[in-house]
């Protein structure tokens, strides 16, 4: 029988008796149901276990389930109970090595250790080092929970405890929720919610540092050392000394506002008489006192400037190596060749480089959405337009514009809102021209094709021309539409701008075709015979 909840074998039995029939759950439940008081209250420690189960990790379930019990206490007292202690420890760690791995919950976990032991293997079982052997052995305070040893050593005692959560901007807490700081003209404030539970968390994250402390001072059987470190030990006297008041009990504001586990010891030694040589020092006012238990508080420094000697007969000068210096001098005068290229892009867009001259001149010739009678924008009109043109069925060229878009609609390949903003007048009007005739009579027809091809940095950028023999630049765009005409290619770009002269269309796109031109070459190796631009607006077409 497990010791955890003291079920003898003769309550066993009798559950059994009372209902043979079932599981032994089942017989719990029929024995509370009854008024078996200690059934009833196995039960509802059971239905607390489910739902810790449903919000905790397996490591922080087995780490809560062992504090619940006290099981980890228990074991010790069973034959071999230092091994038995370690073998839940080497569970807990399973379990947490078992989170890091991306899978978490109690219920894997298990089904994880089902899946082992059907195939046929086993955990490892911890290799407990015996009381008697003659080692060190170091471990964290958690793991040291239930064990004892002649003499304890606690250090790093000044570590800083981690306050981060003090410096978010949104607090939380199980009982009193969750505030924010306020924002305001770009500052952030604190707020009264935000204080009050910031100091909730403060209360209870000391209160779970005092009870780990109190863990690891209750370990030792014989000897018990602390290791507090002080930059400045006399500061560290005063500020302690002046937080001690007449009042023997430390004042709980001291206790929150300590930043270490060796600002609370030292706080609750000051008084010690063996406290009184290191405070009999000008500007100490505090007077040991007598206690009743034995402490010893040690001083000791550190530092190296003992180690140092000015015996100047030992120094010796070392000769000036001209080649060594002009070396170094070389080295540090060392300037990176490449370093211009630094702050170019590497990849590009045709587009991009057309758009990139043009900007000031063009940046405010399209009216923003706000001044549309529909809300829609050009950008957003020739995307449509694009994305029409792409999906054009050529075989149904008896088919107007709108009934194609109604069909795409259906078809998921356009949008709704996208085929409201088209105009099919001026669609309808490209599909009967000589353009469009002279795509219809191609067997090969390409839409939005992606090219990708590298140039010459000095092609790119002219100024940067003398890097051009061993560094290239990336470009990659779409072509609009390609048709193969007599073995070579022509290439079709649609210009939705609303311009008054094709020929404004040409002077702003004709570098951008030309490096298109370049693009479909090398990645088809057909020439390409003509390049054309075709103004939906203007419902015009002009070779470049």
């Amino acid at each position: 029988m497990s010791p955890v909840f003291g079920f003898t074998p003769d309550e066993m039995s009798r559950l059994r008796i009372n209902k043979p029939i079932g599981s032994v759950y089942d017989c719990v439940r029929n024995a509370a149901d009854n008024g078996d008081k200690k059934c009833a209250a196995f039960l509802d420690f059971l239905r607390r276990l489910r739902t810790l189960s449903a919000t905790l990790g397996a490591g922080d379930f087995i780490r809560e389930l062992l504090d619940l019990t006290g099981y980890d206490s228990t074991v010790l007292a069973m034959p071999g109970g230092e091994r038995r202690k370690a073998n839940l420890e080497l569970l807990l760690e399973y379990a947490e090595r078992y989170e890091k791995g991306g899978s978490l919950g109690l219920s894997g976990f298990l089904r994880f250790i089902d899946k082992v032991q059907r195939q046929g293997k086993d955990f490892e079982v911890a290799d407990q080092m015996s009381d008697s052997a003659d080692a060190v052995k170091i471990m964290s305070i958690h793991k040291s929970k239930g064990l004892e040893f002649p003499v304890c050593i606690l250090a790093d005692c000044s570590a800083k405890f981690n306050d981060d959560y003090l410096k978010s901007n949104a607090a939380f807490h199980p009982k009193y929720g969750i505030a924010f700081k306020r924002i305001d003209s770009g500052r952030r404030f604190d707020t009264l919610a935000q204080k009050a539970i910031q100091t909730a968390q403060e209360t209870a994250e000391r209160s779970e540092e005092l009870r780990i402390l109190y863990v690891a001072m209750t370990r030792a059987k014989e000897r018990l050392m602390c290791v507090v470190r002080c930059d400045n030990p006399d500061k560290k006297l005063s500020t302690v000394s002046a937080a001690v008041t007449k009042d023997k009990k430390i004042h709980p504001y001291r206790v929150i506002s300590s930043g270490s586990m060796g600002d609370w010891l030292l706080l609750s030694s000051i008084r010690h008489i063996t406290a009184f040589n290191l405070l009999n020092k000008p500007g100490f006012t505090l007077d040991g006192e007598e206690n009743d238990f034995p402490l010893e508080i040690k001083q000791i420094d550190f530092s190296c400037d003992s180690c140092e000697t000015s015996d100047s007969e030992n120094e010796e000068t070392a000769e000036l190596d001209d080649e060594l210096k002009e070396m170094i001098a070389e080295r540090l005068s060392y300037e990176y060749p490449y370093a211009p290229l630094s702050s170019l892009v590497a990849k590009v867009s045709p587009s991009s480089l057309e758009n990139s001259g043009d900007f000031m001149k063009y940046f405010a010739a399209a009216k923003p959405r706000f001044l549309s009678p529909d809300g829609t924008t050009p950008a957003s009109k020739g995307t449509a337009v694009h994305k029409f043109m792409e999906f054009y069925d050529y075989s149904q060229k008896n088919l107007t514009a709108s009934q194609q878009a109604e069909l795409m609609v259906k078809s998921k390949k356009l949008l709704k809102s996208e085929a409201d903003i088209l105009d099919y007048p001026m669609l309808d009007r490209f599909f009967n021209s000589e353009t469009a005739k002279r795509i219809f009579s191609s067997s090969n027809i390409v839409r939005e094709k992606k090219v990708t091809f590298t140039v010459p940095v000095g092609d790119i950028y002219p100024e940067m021309s003398e890097f051009s023999e061993s560094e290239n630049v990336l470009v990659q765009g779409y072509i609009d539409c390609a048709f193969e005409e007599d073995g070579e290619w022509v290439i079709v770009d649609y210009k939705t701008d609303r311009v008054s002269e094709i020929s404004q269309l040409v002077e702003r796109y004709h570098s951008q075709l030309k490096m298109y031109e370049r693009a479909l070459f090398e990645c088809t190796g057909k020439k390409v015979k003509e390049t054309l631009i075709y103004s939906l607006h203007l419902s015009q077409c002009i070779s470049i």
